[in-house]
């Protein structure tokens, strides 16, 4: 595939909105249809990594995690938490249906007193992999791995902490882990680094690789089919790398400044900037620039900011300005969740950081503010939707809440420097368990699937 490098540019033009419409929806629909699982042997460039630090002895990484079982209230908000616009309005009642319980509480890796924070949440698989790294211009990081097939029993399972490395967004695929990072390392021609590390049976293990990307640092990072899809800012040279996932050749960079987050389904991958807050859509096998959308907010320099693909709709977590619905039927914005205005709390830490979705609802990581659930109500067409601010999550130590992440029954929430905390998501009944087969496997510490 050739390489392209595309300026950022407007795409909408008089008439053409019926055939992008078309051109958007069939893509979403499309199923991956690529080949199987790509096995870890046989490719070239890993090498055993001393830079990379690995923990998984269970009786060492157990002392980290605390079990709880705990009931979480989704509680109406006072007019004094209401989003800046929205004191007068009046807030529906909480859900009864759903029941958050608070299941585990885990304190972030070790690093020799410096402060670390999560920074990002992914699950595949019944696996959990979070990672984190060190505040200020140390580059340090690290990555846990939980094990939540069963999600009333969370299980620390793998640690690894990086030197020079921060770590800022992952994901799994087929045995490997795909890291977003920034490096100090004088051998790359700039900071931000895509860097792949092998898991043995879901655990880390120091067999990596690792490949350059402009601009200051990777800042997200998704996987579909044989492409890896990273967002790279905020250079002038930053914006959306698509690699081959055998060699990790780039195959195409789509460019634009503050690149902040990356989420790919079907023919489309869909990449989001900062400053002021934006999409751009790609089609993934052309690496052809779409469209661009300007949904706004996301004003804050070198802020985290995630997006998440629910049905026919961009969920933008957009700082300053809250949370955006972005119809991919036309790029408007259909919904809106201004930021929280809170008593007590400057703006700027009452921001959203994260946005994920499970089922209709969505999970807010509002900083300083707290997690807060909306409900999501599309037309039958789904080409509009409504948005009901459903709560906050009542949590006893008050956390603030920088990411989210939801799947199956789970739900992690990365509260700061306090660490995490693993919730399960129920609906007025009890939680059923994901099952696993039996699984041959022997450790030192719970049996996991292999």
């Amino acid at each position: 595939m050739a390489l392209y490098r595309h300026p950022a540019a407007h795409l909408w033009q008089a008439g053409t909105r019926t055939g992008l419409t078309a051109v958007l929806l069939g893509a979403i629909a499309c199923a991956d249809g690529t080949s199987g699982p790509l096995e870890p042997d046989g490719r070239e460039g890993f090498e055993r990594s001393t830079r990379i630090h690995v923990v998984n002895n269970w009786g060492t990484l157990r002392q980290r995690i605390r079990t709880e079982e705990r009931e979480l209230r989704i509680v109406p908000l006072s007019n004094s938490d209401a989003p800046s616009g929205a004191a007068s309005l009046l807030m529906p009642e909480p859900n009864d249906e759903v029941v958050l319980t608070l299941r585990a509480e885990v304190d972030p890796p070790d690093l020799g007193g410096m402060t670390i924070q999560a920074t990002h949440i992914a699950l595949q698989g019944g696996l959990a992999f979070v990672s984190y790294n060190v505040q200020g211009p140390v580059y340090r990081g690290g990555v846990d791995v939980f094990d939540v097939h069963k999600a009333s029993q969370p299980t620390l399972i793998s640690q690894a902490l990086f030197d020079e490395t921060d770590v800022s967004a992952l994901e799994e695929r087929s045995g490997s882990l795909y890291l977003a990072t920034a490096t100090g390392d004088p051998g790359f021609g700039s900071p931000a680094v895509l860097e792949e590390v092998i898991l043995d049976r879901g655990r880390l293990t120091a067999l990596s690789r690792r490949v350059d990307l402009p601009s200051y640092a990777a800042t997200g990072v998704d996987i579909l089919g044989d492409q890896v899809f990273v967002t790279s800012g905020d250079g002038g040279d930053g914006g959306l790398s698509i690699f081959a996932r055998r060699t990790l050749d780039l195959e195409a960079i789509i460019n634009f400044r503050d690149a902040r987050a990356v989420a790919v389904r079907g023919n489309l991958a869909i990449g989001m900037k900062g400053t002021p807050g934006g999409l751009y859509v790609v089609d993934r096998n052309t690496a052809q620039l779409v469209a661009t959308w300007e949904p706004g907010g996301a004003n804050i320099p070198e802020s985290k900011s995630t997006i998440d693909l629910y049905r026919n709709f961009v969920l933008m977590a957009a700082g300053d300005g809250g949370m955006k619905v972005v119809s991919l039927h036309s790029g408007q914005t259909v919904a809106h969740q201004p930021a929280p205005n809170v008593d007590g709390i400057p703006p700027e830490y009452s921001v959203t950081n994260a946005v994920s979705s499970h089922g209709n609802l969505i999970f807010l990581a509002n900083g300083g503010a707290g997690l807060y659930v909306a409900q999501l109500r599309p037309n039958d067409d789904d080409t509009d939707a409504e948005l009901d601010l459903v709560g906050k999550v009542e949590f006893p130590d008050g956390p603030s809440v920088n990411f989210v992440a939801a799947k199956g029954n789970v739900l992690f929430v990365a509260a700061g420097e306090g660490g995490l905390k693993i919730i399960q998501i129920g609906r007025n009944a009890p939680v059923a368990e994901i099952q696993i087969a039996p699984s041959s496997c022997t450790d030192d510490g719970p049996e996991m699937a292999c």
